[in-house]
């Protein structure tokens, strides 16, 4: 039976057309257990700069004093989105395990620094055991497998939110998940519109937390994502508004557009 994400690529690549703009801008608000929410705009522009904000009046600034983000890992999770729209597969995920620092050693490792900024600690915990299980004398394949769905998932996340604007890379992160068997989807609504529910199960975070992911079930948009152990309450919260906009409208503070 097809995957519903490899419906959705097809649909996507389909129906939608190169979109106007040359950046994505994406607001969350994030709530980590009783913390209060932290708001944050985020501009992912085209060419690979990266400026954040704590709000979309904050990012003129930010644009003005040259205050670029990136590290590099950004661009190459886009890339390897990009790449796997209509690309190979197994080709494709081994691109998106080292778009970050990995223990794999499929091909040329990644060397961008850090891990993703968007995930939480428990995740990042759970993405540290895979490490070590990775280098103990000697991992299973189970465990190595694992590991490596572990990095496709969370890159193909970071991909989805920094990409959300670009539905070529929508369609090629929906394409890498289709690959994870980890990984269950259900229909659902949220807010009155039809989407996706994607959960990332245990075995992916070493037992430890699962992931939800939520996206439009016509766009492949991301709309929420939750973290935390199950049954428990979650302890992370994301939300996300997704549009896109030219760099040149947010330097010069017009949020009107979009």
């Amino acid at each position: 039976m097809r995957s519903p994400l490899t419906t959705l690529a097809a649909f996507i690549q389909a129906s939608e057309k190169p979109p106007p703009g040359n950046a994505t801008l994406v607001i969350s608000t994030q709530t980590n257990g009783s913390s209060p929410p932290q708001v944050g705009a985020n501009l992912y522009t085209d060419s690979g700069a990266y400026y954040w904000a704590p709000a979309e009046s904050g990012l003129p600034e930010a644009i003005a004093d040259h205050e670029n983000l990136a590290n590099g890992v950004d661009a190459r999770e886009v890339a390897a989105a990009l790449y796997a729209e209509n690309g190979d597969l197994a080709t494709a995920r081994i691109q998106m395990v080292n778009a970050t620092p990995n223990p794999f050693g499929l091909g040329s490792a990644g060397t961008g620094a850090g891990q993703g900024r968007k995930n939480s600690a428990a995740i990042k915990a759970a993405r540290r055991y895979h490490e070590i299980k990775a280098h103990s004398t000697p991992p299973t394949r189970a465990d190595r497998q694992e590991g490596i769905d572990n990095y496709i998932w969370n890159n193909c996340v970071d991909a989805l939110t920094e990409g959300a604007g670009n539905p070529q890379v929508r369609a090629g992160v929906l394409r890498l998940l289709s690959t994870v068997p980890e990984v269950t989807v259900s229909h659902s609504v949220t807010d009155g519109q039809p989407t996706l529910t994607l959960t990332a199960g245990r075995a992916l975070f070493a037992g430890i937390v699962q992931q939800v992911l939520t996206i439009n079930a016509k766009t492949g948009i991301p709309i929420s994502s939750v973290s935390g152990i199950p049954g428990q309450k979650p302890s992370s919260v994301v939300t996300f508004r997704v549009s896109r906009v030219t760099v040149a409208d947010i330097a010069a503070g017009d949020f009107m557009n979009h």
